[in-house]
């Protein structure tokens, strides 16, 4: 293998230095002729005859330099650069159908990889922590009502910490949004409790401090507080001294112990979203009387597959279900944390892709028909070559380079089109759509662009080689027969091209129909000309609870005044957004022919003009 590494190193270097290599094996050729003319000379030759009988006797000077050529191993190279640069003087002689073939191929190649790169970021790629293939999530699963992703409560969470096997560690996190009152401004942060080993859990550490402990989680009353980068940032001034300082959090004055690092996304699942804070978790007897609300993730061991461990956790949950009255009709679901993460929007994706590469297609169908109609027209000039001793193999060699310089060409040219085209593509995206702070055009992106390009290349390449090979066989025999070879395949092409267009149609009729059902669905109220704001009030100050209800009030009524307001109120947590409070609705005196039915109700604390502001008729 070294040697083959080596000869090759050898042949491209004196490939690269070709015209000195080309003038030095000139000079010796001209040496060796001119000491057999001078021996000539000696023996009584004129000048004249000597380099005559000379070069008759030394031989096809040319054909010794082919020789030499061919000794040197570098002929493929060298054929390959003259095709190369043959490809690029027939693109240049033919400006209108270059530019047609690259547009059309970079329209093709760049919508693919803006699509790739949105289906690569949210989808594939890893999720940034430690082995993210071993996360998973653990719900509890609703036998009865037929729901497998409910929270946790505290004594199935304590349950499956201790008597599981499957998993290095298992941690809650539950959201808790707080007022950070800092220089006087309140701000809502976004905030989670997570218990001891979450941060580990997840294989990140913190930049500056320290990490949560068990003895945090088992103190009577938390003090301490961990900060993402970018609340460091932006309300600290990235002070390297904030480790041990207090700041006013929720009415208290917890100490910070750390700051996370750069970059850091953690786990979005639900209705926790972004994270700029993080609390030590205790469980208390009071939080144990809320029934379910934690969110728990884990790490499989590494000897662990996800089905053993599902197997392993139904087996618990049958347990807990014999064991605890409040656990019957319960069990237990075990979610990948990349498929929780992205399981909402990964259909749609991939019909997307789907639809864009039958969107490929097309374009490769269109540069191939392109290709095969310039090459129809060079007919008279591919006979001719072929008639003065050019080969099959090496015309074909020729119009495959031709079209690989157009692939190049646009497949460079799809990536200028690329960039701008993810940037468009994130902007426009719904909200609910995840990871988009990893949506890019990097490098895995555009090795799969380079992936799909060159097999198109091949094909639309090897469709115009055919076809040049068909219709110039056809012009010698026939003369002009090779326009009908031409239009055979052509016709060919059209064909196949029709048929990738009605799929993609129907694709497109597809989601169209489904995106104008979900903005048709019945949200319950009516959202037109609606807008929500969240509001921050400090906590903690004498009587908080009357004091921020009459700020709520005069705010209410400020807001009220302003001219195009029809209506405005109060809501503890908006429609379909945010952890509030829920509570089981049963039937009280349930028919005698089928058992009582239940339910999970959430519970929202409104002012009296809610229903008016949302449109929302009593019965």
């Amino acid at each position: 293998m070294r040697a083959e590494r080596g000869r090759w190193r050898r042949r491209l270097w004196l490939l690269l230095r070709r015209p000195a290599v080309e003038r030095a094996m000139d000079d010796e050729l001209r040496y060796h002729i001119e000491c057999e003319v001078a021996e000539h000379v000696r023996s009584g030759m004129s000048a004249e005859d000597a380099r005559r009988v000379a070069l008759a006797e030394f031989g096809g000077i040319e054909q010794i330099k082919e020789d030499a050529r061919d000794a040197r191993g570098t002929r493929p190279l060298e054929d390959l650069m003259a095709d190369v640069a043959y490809g690029a003087r027939v693109l240049r002689r033919n400006p209108g159908f270059t530019a047609a073939a690259v547009l059309t191929f970079a329209l093709g190649t760049g919508a693919a990889t803006a699509i790739f790169s949105v289906v690569y970021g949210v989808l594939l790629r890893p999720l940034p922590y430690a082995d993210p293939d071993r996360l998973v999530v653990l719900w509890e699963h609703n036998v009865a009502r037929g729901t497998d992703r409910n929270v946790v409560s505290v004594a199935n969470f304590e349950a499956w910490r201790d008597r599981s096997r499957s998993f290095e560690g298992i941690a809650v996190l539950v959201p808790s949004p707080l007022t950070l009152t800092e220089g006087g401004l309140p701000e809502r942060i976004a905030g989670a409790e997570v218990s001891a080993g979450y941060f580990r859990l997840l294989g990140v550490a913190p930049a500056l401090g320290r990490d949560f402990t068990s003895a945090d989680s088992d103190a009577a009353e938390s003090r301490v507080v961990i900060l993402s980068h970018g609340l460091w940032e932006r309300r600290f001034g990235a002070d390297p001294s904030i480790v041990g300082r207090t700041i006013l959090l929720g009415g208290a004055a917890p100490s910070v112990i750390g700051v996370m690092p750069a970059g850091l996304d953690p786990p979005r699942l639900g209705w926790l979203g972004e994270q700029e804070l993080w609390l030590p978790f205790r469980p208390t007897p009071a939080n144990r009387a809320w029934g379910r609300f934690l969110l728990v993730v884990g790490r499989l061991r590494s000897t662990v597959s996800l089905e053993r461990a599902r197997s392993e956790m139904t087996a618990l949950g049958d347990r807990l279900a014999r064991e605890l009255k409040e656990d019957q009709e319960w069990n237990v679901s075990v979610v990948p944390l990349a498929e929780q993460i992205t399981g909402d929007v990964r259909a749609a994706l991939l019909v997307l892709q789907a639809a864009v590469g039958l969107l490929l297609l097309i374009a490769v169908t269109n540069v191939a028909t392109l290709s095969l109609s310039q090459t129809v027209r060079r007919t008279q000039e591919l006979a001719t070559r072929r008639v003065l001793g050019a080969t099959d193999r090496r015309l074909f060699r020729q119009l495959l380079t031709q079209s690989a310089l157009v692939g190049l060409l646009g497949a460079a040219a799809g990536g200028l089109v690329a960039w701008p085209a993810v940037r468009l593509l994130v902007r426009l995206a719904p909200p609910g759509v995840p990871r988009l702070d990893s949506v890019r055009v990097d490098g895995p992106v555009l090795l799969a662009t380079l992936a799909v390009a060159l097999p198109a290349t091949l094909v639309f390449g090897t469709i115009a080689a055919r076809g040049s090979h068909d219709a110039t066989t056809a012009g010698l025999l026939q003369g002009a027969g090779g326009r009908v070879a031409s239009r055979s395949g052509g016709g060919a092409l059209v064909v196949a091209e029709i048929g990738v267009a009605l799929a993609l149609g129907v694709v497109a009729v597809l989601a169209g129909r489904s995106f104008a059902s979900l903005r048709a669905v019945d949200l319950g109220f009516g959202a037109d000309r609606v807008v929500a704001a969240r509001v921050a009030l400090p906590e903690g100050q004498g009587d908080a609870a009357s004091t921020h209800r009459a700020q709520f009030a005069s705010l209410l009524e400020r807001v009220r005044a302003l001219p195009g307001v029809e209506a405005a109120s109060l809501i503890t947590t908006r429609p379909f957004g945010g952890l509030g409070a829920a509570t089981t609705v049963a039937d009280a005196l349930p028919p005698t022919d089928r058992p009582g039915r239940s339910i999970v109700a959430e519970i929202r604390r409104v002012d009296r003009a809610l229903f008016e502001t949302l449109g929302v008729p009593l019965v």
